[in-house]
């Protein structure tokens, strides 16, 4: 008889060997896929390195962040390399090569998972530092082209007190903070024409003043224009600090179809004098509610018609300097008192109610007209027949007695017509109205 602790030993035994093996067959089912898996991935990897590398060499000097990172990565994939290439057995063929093949798949499965991760993260690392070095280079260019319309440090020559003009603006100009003074006809003499000496000032950090008509920083601009009815113009709009106009290029208004009714013509023309030898004639104006694109606020000014196709609106410095009109379109309508809220109700609830009459009276009449359709012809009653046939000498023609109306004895008289005719009028045109006797008695009929 076998002792029992032996046998307990023994079921253990054949538990734990049927869970190895059922562990290594399931690790032989999906190591080789997961391997697989793994060899198309670390190809991806490679794009992405291949790429992120040329990125870094249009950069110029790497920092040291990235040439650390770069190091790490190369490590990485040598190791992960290294372990790809113990798993083939080479110049061997046959069931035992393959056996092999996958036992080392399997064993080594936990090293080369954890290779597969740290390649894998580090080639994700010199990513991100790529797009942050894309990134600052483009804020560069960006702010490279800034500088050249924002620069905060001028010298002496570049800053002129404006000088008094009477014949270049047709109203006085007005004083703005912090903004620098720039006369067009001293520029012009810096650049050889002859005027008048103006003096210098020195200021220390301002906007410079030029006409961007030339440049390529526009904004969205909307102008509504009202004749017979609203007509929106989707336009670009560039700034101008040193001019105190709005100017639009004709060929805008042409495009709109703008009557020229609308186009005021100046008594006094206004010459204007810009940068890069850029020369205007302000001849003519228009009246536009205009507002930028994505802002609450609209406002109503004055543009004027230049002959330049370069731009599409020129908004002036009295706009860019901080000074603002009022809203020319109401973006909420004003609040109602108590009454007339009441009396909007109450119309509201009348309006109902009559719609609610005149649909009930419809519905009526067509069930009407639907009932005299369905009722048969009435019955005429022939005109021969002597007044002598009718019971008591009555002189009933045409028209039977009402079922329920007491005679003079008291007796109730019934009509000797189906009831559906009984309250229909007679229609034969020689029928002449009924000719009741108060002394006779009704005689009942039979049906």
């Amino acid at each position: 008889m076998a002792d029992p602790l032996s046998l307990v030993v023994v079921l253990a035994t054949l538990v734990n060997t049927t869970a190895s093996l059922a562990a290594i067959g399931k690790s032989f089912a999906h190591t080789i896929p997961e391997f697989e898996r793994q060899i198309a991935e670390i190809d991806v990897l490679l794009l992405i390195l291949e790429e992120t590398t040329k990125t870094f060499v249009e950069y110029g000097t790497l920092p040291r962040s990235v040439e650390a990172a770069t190091r790490r990565c190369e490590a990485c994939y040598n190791e992960l390399e290294e372990l790809i290439k113990q798993h083939w057995v080479k110049g061997r063929k046959g069931a035992a090569a393959k056996i092999r093949k996958r036992l080392r798949l399997v064993y080594t499965e936990d090293v080369r998972r954890a290779a597969y991760h740290a390649f894998r993260d580090s080639v994700l690392l010199l990513r991100d530092l790529a797009s942050d070095a894309r990134i600052q280079r483009q804020l560069s260019e960006m702010s490279s082209g800034l500088l050249e319309l924002l620069d905060t440090e001028l010298d002496e020559e570049s800053v002129i007190e404006e000088p008094e003009n009477e014949e270049t603006s047709g109203k006085p100009s007005r004083p703005r903070p912090n903004h620098t003074a720039w006369d067009p006809l001293a520029y012009a003499e810096q650049h050889g024409d002859s005027s008048d000496t103006a003096s210098k000032e020195r200021q220390k950090r301002a906007v410079k003043p030029m006409m961007h008509a030339k440049s390529n920083f526009t904004m969205g601009v909307t102008l509504v224009h009202q004749h017979q009815g609203l007509s929106y113009i989707p336009v670009r709009g560039k700034m101008d600090t040193g001019c105190d106009y709005n100017l639009i290029s004709t060929d805008i208004v042409e495009r709109a179809k703008i009557p020229d009714d609308r186009i005021e013509i100046l008594k006094k023309e206004i010459p204007l004098n810009g940068l890069e030898g850029t020369k205007y004639t302000l001849k003519k104006r228009i009246q536009f509610t205009w507002y930028l694109n994505r802002s609450m606020k609209s406002r109503i000014g004055d543009f004027y018609l230049v002959g330049d196709d370069s731009f599409d609106v020129i908004l002036g410095a009295n706009f860019w300097g901080g000074s603002e009109s009022k809203s020319a379109l109401f973006l909420q309508r004003p609040g109602k008192s108590s009454a007339e809220k009441q009396k909007e109700k109450n119309d509201h609830e009348a309006n109902i109610n009559t719609a609610r009459a005149a649909k009930e009276k419809q519905k009526m009449e067509t069930l009407e007209a639907r009932l005299r359709q369905r009722q048969p012809p009435t019955i005429p009653v022939p005109n021969s027949l002597p007044p002598s046939t009718m019971p008591n000498g009555s002189a009933q023609v045409g028209a039977p007695l009402q079922s329920g109306t007491p005679n003079a004895n008291g007796a109730q008289g019934t009509s000797t017509l189906p009831s559906i005719t009984q309250n229909s009028p007679p229609t034969a045109p020689n029928l002449a109205p009924t000719a009741q006797n108060p002394h006779s008695t009704a005689q009942n009929a039979s049906p």
